[in-house]
């Protein structure tokens, strides 16, 4: 039994020490761990791309591959580098999720620089993982400029609450600055509606700039389903009116396409680039590059010689370039418009005077802000200006100084809304966003504390304009004279040879009627028609086809005159507009002398004043025509001539037989406004008018005297001053004048 126990010890004390022995008991050496998997690495990858050209802003898919498949996640560092220094110009991380070492991602396209976006350059990929390292093969990169630097010269008058809210929110559509209606947008529109028959209109709603009001409805909201409406309206309208086609005869007008493309290609760079699929994307650009096309032949299209809408065509297919980079590298679209708008900077102004050519107030100022805008955008884009203009830019200034009353009024010369009050405060805004210096638009806006006071005598013959302002001083009474003997009618001027407009301190008096009141309507052949400017018409003859000409002007003290010749195929006429500066007020002298080839011969001269004067009418020309002002102000408007006058008045007649007394205080408005007309019928007029105030009306009128009718020498008799005109048949007729002592 004992030893049985024993026995049994030894067998316990075996197993314990083997046991032990297994555990690696406390004598035993350590086993070596396992050593821990290398990191990951990128070995190689790959940009899946069908050429080796890509755009700023783009995506571009790459596929790269991994030692191993990763266990946690990865932060890959991408660097964009030019290849001629290999300097790196953008940086980007990707982050990779575990489970594979084959892997596909995008990577966003960067910009080459925040400065100027006309750069392309040779580029390369790296891409970095701990300590390895792989670079793409060779890559043409293009910069593309984001879409708030493109160009915006439409769309801005939508981009704003008001307007969202009347588009998103309420459905309608509003053209600005017009009186139409507010419209209701369909949900699905057919692009054909035209509910007012009109096609201006219709350029608005083709233009697509409303679209703006929807971008910031969405900016401000962030409501996914606005920008799918823009979507949807966008890719609606392109594919029911592709170029070409049978569609609204507006879809695709000049203007229209001009600005449309501002819109398409804002809102593919701002959205669409990065939402659109491959697909879409091919879709969307063939649309846009119709437009780009339709704009290309556009340029060379002569109707639009010094024509502001050539300067649309040209800015918007500038602006397409920068969004299209290889595009315009296949089509020169940008080396095009910029040799289009460098030649317009010449076309459409008068270098020598600063004088727009589409002789029109309203057009004169469209055309400094297209200058400035031009070459703002070009700054935009390329880190410089297009052209040096600073020079011509000053003339313009200084023309529209002197073309503005003191008050902010000023002459509606050609299609220009009559009786609008902002043109300082316009001028003031073009001079400060242009950087344009002009003496004298300092002069005005600092109160004659600086520059240079504005010319007594401002003759611009080339285009056929005289301003004068009698004995002018900022602290006395501004009597203003504007005298057209200019040009015929050309874009958005009108006939309007020998039109006189007179006022006293902005307080109009004769006026010119503005136009064009609708541009497809018939009651635009009025406001370009003779019969609404103050002029002589020759046997109802309201259209005039030739250049008048400035034959002389000049200021003498507190008297001023312009003398002018208007030659039509059967007769001419020569106007002598004098403006006299009193101490009893203003009085203003014109002298027509017309010479028609026929025997017998209807004149009509015609006086249009402001449409909220009281005229008290006298049957007798040469009697006092009443004229009060709406400050009550009086003056006497009185007509003496070598044969009888007949006294017609008018306001607001359109009778269907005649239209007259009329003034267009906006786009598609007319209001009544007084009109004389002075009616006679022989072989020749001699006709003085005088306006002058009722403290001048007891002296005598003005006398024009023959002094030898072969020659066309005559006398102008003021009383205080007498004007000799000598020769005014001849090349260079003289004027001389003397006064009265």
């Amino acid at each position: 039994m004992k030893l049985a126990r024993m026995q049994l010890q030894q067998l316990l004390l075996s197993v314990l020490v083997l046991s032990l022995a297994a555990c690696g008991g406390s004598g035993s050496e350590q086993p070596t761990p396992p050593p821990p998997p290398p990191p990951v690495g990128v070995t190689d990858f790959s940009v899946n791309v069908a050429e080796p050209a890509l755009v700023s802003g783009d995506s571009v898919n790459v596929t790269l591959s991994l030692s191993r498949v990763p266990d946690a996640e990865l932060k890959l560092q991408v660097e964009w580098l030019n290849e001629t220094d290999q300097t790196v110009f953008s940086h980007q991380d990707i982050v990779l999720n575990p489970g594979s070492a084959s892997v596909t991602t995008d990577l966003t396209v960067p910009q080459l620089s925040n400065e100027r976006y006309d750069l392309v350059a040779s580029s390369q990929i790296k891409i970095s993982l701990n300590a390895s390292a792989v670079v793409s093969d060779s890559l043409t990169v293009y910069a593309a400029a984001p879409a708030d630097k493109l160009l915006n010269s439409n769309g801005f008058k939508w981009a704003t609450a008001k307007q969202a809210e009347l588009i998103w929110y309420q459905g309608m559509f509003e053209v600005i600055g017009t009186e139409f209606e507010l419209w209701p947008i369909p949900d699905d529109p057919t692009w054909h509606e035209d509910p007012f028959d009109n096609n201006t209109w219709l350029l608005y709603y083709h233009a697509l700039g409303w679209l703006y009001a929807l971008d910031h409805a969405y900016a401000t909201s962030g409501d996914e389903a606005i920008l799918e409406r823009i979507e949807f309206l966008l890719l609606d309208y392109l594919r029911d009116n592709p170029r070409d086609s049978d569609t609204n005869y507006m879809a695709w007008n000049d203007h229209a396409v001009a600005w449309r493309l501002e819109a398409l290609t804002y809102f593919y760079q701002k959205y669409f680039r990065s939402r659109w699929s491959a697909t879409e994307k091919a879709e969307g650009r063939a649309y846009l590059l119709d437009h780009a096309d339709e704009l290309q032949l556009l340029l060379d299209d002569d109707r639009y010689f010094a024509h502001n809408h050539s300067m649309y065509h040209a800015m918007s297919l500038y602006n397409f370039s920068f969004v299209f980079p290889r595009e315009n590298e296949q089509k020169t679209y940008r080396e095009d418009a910029v040799q289009r708008i460098n030649d317009l900077f010449d076309e459409m102004v008068n270098n020598e005077t600063g004088i727009s050519v589409e002789q029109s107030t309203s057009y004169h100022f469209i055309a400094m802000e297209l200058f400035i805008d031009a070459n703002r955008l070009a700054q935009n884009m390329t880190a410089q200006p297009m052209a040096t203009l600073a020079d011509n830019l000053a003339k313009m200034a200084d023309f529209a100084a002197h073309l503005i009353y003191r008050n902010g009024l000023s002459t509606a010369l050609g299609d220009t809304n009559y009786g609008y009050t902002i043109w300082w405060e316009r001028l003031t805004n073009i001079v400060e966003r242009g950087g344009i210096e002009s003496a004298y638009v300092n002069y005005v806006l600092s109160d004659g504390e600086g520059g240079r006071p504005l010319e007594a005598n401002y003759v611009a013959a080339s285009d056929g304009y005289v301003i004068q302002r009698p004995a002018y001083s900022n602290e006395s009474d501004e009597i203003y004279t504007f005298t057209d003997f200019g040009k015929k009618l050309f874009s958005h001027g009108h006939h309007d040879a020998g039109n006189v407009v007179v006022a006293i301190n902005g307080e109009q008096i004769l006026i010119d009627s503005g136009g064009p009141y609708l541009y497809n309507s018939p009651k635009r052949a009025h406001f370009r028609s003779a019969y609404a400017h103050n002029t002589l018409m020759v046997n109802e003859q309201a259209a005039f086809f030739n250049d008048a000409d400035v034959l002389n002007a000049d200021c003498e003290g507190e008297l001023c005159y312009s003398l002018g010749k208007i030659s039509e195929a059967n007769y001419d006429h020569w106007r002598l507009v004098v403006t006299v500066k009193t101490e009893q007020g203003p009085r203003w002298v014109i002298a027509d002398l017309a010479r028609p080839e026929a025997s017998a011969n209807n004149f009509k001269l015609i006086y249009h004043i402001a449409e909220s004067a009281q005229v008290d009418l006298q049957d007798e020309s040469t009697a006092c025509q009443a004229v009060t002002l709406a400050s009550g102000k009086q003056l006497c408007l009185q007509v003496s001539a070598n044969i009888p006058q007949e006294v017609r008045y008018y306001a607001g007649v359109d009778d269907g037989d005649y239209t007259q007394g009329w003034v267009q205080p906006a786009f598609g408005q007319r209001l009544p406004a007084p009109t004389l007309e002075f009616i006679s019928n022989g072989q020749y007029l001699n006709a003085i008018t005088e306006l002058r105030s009722d403290a001048n009306a007891a002296e005598p009128m003005a006398e024009l005297n023959a002094i030898d009718e072969d020659t066309l020498t005559y006398t102008v008799e003021l009383g205080s001053h007498t004007l000799l005109l000598s020769d005014l048949a001849s090349i260079r007729p003289s004027v001389s004048v003397s006064a009265n002592n």
